[in-house]
């Protein structure tokens, strides 16, 4: 009973085996990629409007949060509140931020989609969920206006797309920021 029972999981697990082995092999740098979509930090009430004491302070974490990512572009609206959030991590990284048009938000999606990089995006309350959207096929929810934390993980292996909802553990006030 115990030979049947081994001689029938052992082809099963050798076909397991093989099938979990060639997807490995399928997923090579070429055709796996990541692209991380942020909102732009907390933001002030001047005209145009910069980032906040906090608002600078999550971007400087932005920079910790995303530490063990290997990032190839950033990317960022061409709002100034949106430039300043990425602009940390830019420079520790020593990349440039290049800006994508939002209103172009689908164009800018399939040129994602044909990079295959690993990718940082800076958007708004608005575009972001409608970008990971666009990359993903799925629809989510505009992010409410008091929500500065939400990542969208884009994972975009052999064509196909995953997508997370991760959320910076990040808290600050303005008087501890002033400090």
């Amino acid at each position: 009973m115990n030979n049947k029972t081994f001689s029938v999981k052992t082809p099963l697990f050798l076909l397991l085996t093989i099938f979990f082995f060639s997807n490995i092999s399928q997923a090579t740098p070429d055709n796996s990629f990541t692209v991380y979509l942020v909102r732009h930090a907390e933001k002030n009430t001047m005209s145009p409007p910069d980032l906040t004491a906090c608002g600078a302070r999550r971007a400087e974490d932005l920079i910790k949060v995303l530490r063990s990512i290997d990032i190839h572009e950033i990317y960022s609206t061409d709002v100034l509140r949106s430039i300043s959030t990425a602009q940390p991590i830019a420079k520790q990284r020593n990349l440039n931020v290049e800006l994508y048009d939002r209103i172009k938000l689908a164009d800018f999606a399939k040129k994602l989609l044909q990079e295959k990089k690993n990718a940082l995006v800076v958007g708004h309350l608005n575009t972001t969920p409608m970008l990971a959207g666009f990359l993903s096929g799925n629809s989510y929810d505009m992010i409410k206006g008091t929500d500065y934390s939400r990542i969208y993980q884009v994972v975009v292996v052999a064509g196909k797309t995953h997508v997370s909802i991760l959320h910076q553990s990040f808290k600050c006030t303005e008087t501890e920021a002033s400090q």
